[in-house]
């Protein structure tokens, strides 16, 4: 390739067991499940393929431009009762320009293609805009949009439990398949402070999101049962989430560094308690860091939620 041109190509092949299973030691469900196995294990292969390839254009333009190949493999006999294991394929295209009409202004756009058996396909284009106001201090403005396709459990789960025969199945998590991918329409504000003769960096941000298709756990109503009604996955979400956060640090020295984040958030228009509690309407920490010569650090760290 010429020196404005540069290609860059993964692989990756990785694994994963998760094991976890214990008694069940109650008869609320009834004395003839008492001491059943209750089994949240797991194996999990990803592999992946993967080429991106960017160009310098000219002075103003710079395009990055790629393509992705994975395929996921979830076994789980417990987690999909009577399948045992999912299957997926993912592919995904994505582009990105990047224009610079004036020293001091560089505009992002880009889109993403994605299409996999689980959320079928997207398209999610972005664009933001940075303004080098002066040395050290940029001003940023962008909106995008995204998608999350539902997970394999959120669209395959099966959990049954069985009595100590084998027989009489409690159902506690049936999906129908009827579930599509999250959409997340995304405007941002943003203010970045880079003063490295100072030791002082830092970022603040004004967000707020949009989230439609939300995935939810509601119960079954065709799914009787005498001990519990099994939850199905659906897109029956559609809220709000907006916020403020920034983070700033400072280095007085080489070995030290202080640092100090907060987030203010608000999520609205849904009723469901566990998306609402989601996120803590404001939370902070700061850090303090010391890095001695012969290599140890010494940190100190308060964080604090509401």
């Amino acid at each position: 390739l010429t020196p404005e041109q540069d290609l860059k190509v993964s692989l990756s092949h990785t694994e994963n067991t998760h094991r976890d299973v214990f008694p069940y030691l109650s008869n609320n469900a009834g004395t003839n499940y008492f001491g059943i196995p209750v089994d949240f294990s797991g194996y999990e292969v990803n592999q992946a393929v993967s080429l991106q390839h960017t160009t310098v254009l000219s002075p103003q333009w710079r395009s990055v431009w790629g393509a992705e190949l994975r395929k996921e493999v979830l076994t789980s006999p417990s987690t999909f009762d009577g399948r045992g294991s999912v299957s997926t394929d993912f592919q995904r295209l994505f582009g990105n320009l990047e224009w610079k009409p004036l020293p001091a202004w560089i505009l992002n756009s880009g889109v993403m293609l994605e299409q996999s058996e689980l959320g079928g396909k997207t398209v999610s284009p972005r664009l933001m805009l940075n303004w080098h106001v002066s040395q050290g201090h940029t001003l940023r403005a962008g909106v995008s949009t995204a998608f999350r396709p539902p997970s394999a459990f959120e669209k395959y789960a099966a959990v049954r439990y069985y009595d100590q025969s084998g027989k009489n199945p409690i159902t506690t998590v049936l999906s129908s398949g009827n579930v599509g991918p999250e959409k997340i329409e995304s405007r941002e504000l943003g203010y970045n402070l880079a003063l490295p003769a100072r030791g002082l960096s830092g970022d603040v941000r004004i967000f707020d999101e949009r989230i439609t298709d939300g995935i939810e756990r509601p119960r079954r109503i065709d799914q009787p049962s005498d001990f519990v009604s099994p939850n199905d996955h659906l897109n029956i979400q559609n809220y709000r989430i907006q916020g403020l956060e920034h983070q700033l640090q400072w280095k007085p020295s080489a070995p030290s560094l202080l640092m100090v984040t907060q987030t203010w958030t608000h999520i609205s228009g849904v009723e469901q308690l566990r998306v609402l509690k989601g996120a803590a309407r404001y939370a902070m920490s700061l850090t303090g860091s010391y890095a001695f010569n012969n290599g140890y650090v010494v940190s100190l760290i308060h964080a604090q939620s509401e």
